[in-house]
């Protein structure tokens, strides 16, 4: 950490499923975070839609440090192959996530900070990490949906890879913030097939044609 004080936390901005992850990562890391979030609970935006059902099962919603966090809590993981709700994901994941104690004492509700870039993103997103996502300011980075301003198709997993580079940037690990360890379906979000041509439409992409990806797709009958 060449160019920030090490007796300093980092802080995160947002306590939504990505800045949970980047949060977690820190701790693997053992550096001091400070999470802040605008509303009064976790999750407060997928909160919002809590009713839809996002077109990724759990295997592609879960951070793997994340994981290995709430393991240790004796957190029982979804079905990976299940396609969850919003509401779900906040309650089944982010809360969890956010009460383990090497979060809690960290995490801040109710704290507002502006960051709202107008760049509007669609369709394949691509992997990258903390190189792309650095802002002139030192130490700061955009990681999550508005590192593509309000970009409406970003997959989760895209995020916790961000979160991922970022951390291994900020804690010195400069070999393994350029390392890409994230593979991508191609549509960037639409990785499901969707249930009605009505679905479908709600898509970026006029008619996005999707990479195979194993456990991809609704949960098949028993």
């Amino acid at each position: 950490m060449s160019d920030l004080r090490a007796d300093l936390p980092v802080v995160v901005i947002g306590a939504g499923p990505v800045g949970l992850a980047a949060a977690a990562h820190l701790a693997a890391k053992r550096q001091g975070v400070l999470l802040l979030e605008a509303g009064t609970s976790v999750g407060a935006f997928v909160r919002a839609w809590g009713h839809v059902q996002v077109f990724s099962p759990w295997r592609f919603n879960v951070d793997p440090a994340a994981r290995n966090l709430l393991a240790s809590s004796g957190w029982i993981e979804p079905d990976v192959d299940v396609l969850p709700t919003g509401a779900e994901i906040v309650a089944q994941y982010l809360e969890p996530l956010a009460k383990c104690a090497e979060i809690a004492p960290h995490l801040r509700l109710g704290t507002r900070v502006v960051i709202d870039p107008n760049l509007h993103s669609c369709g394949t997103v691509p992997p990258h990490g903390a190189d792309e996502l650095r802002h002139p300011e030192p130490g700061l980075f955009v990681v999550g949906m508005k590192s593509y301003g309000r970009a409406p198709t970003f997959l989760m997993l895209t995020g916790y890879g961000q979160v991922r580079s970022v951390v291994a940037e900020l804690t010195g690990d400069l070999a393994g913030a350029r390392r890409v360890e994230l593979t991508l379906p191609a549509t960037g979000v639409c990785s499901a097939t969707p249930s009605s041509s009505e679905d479908a439409a709600g898509c970026c992409a006029s008619t996005p044609t999707p990479t195979p990806v194993g456990g991809l797709g609704r949960k098949a009958p028993r």
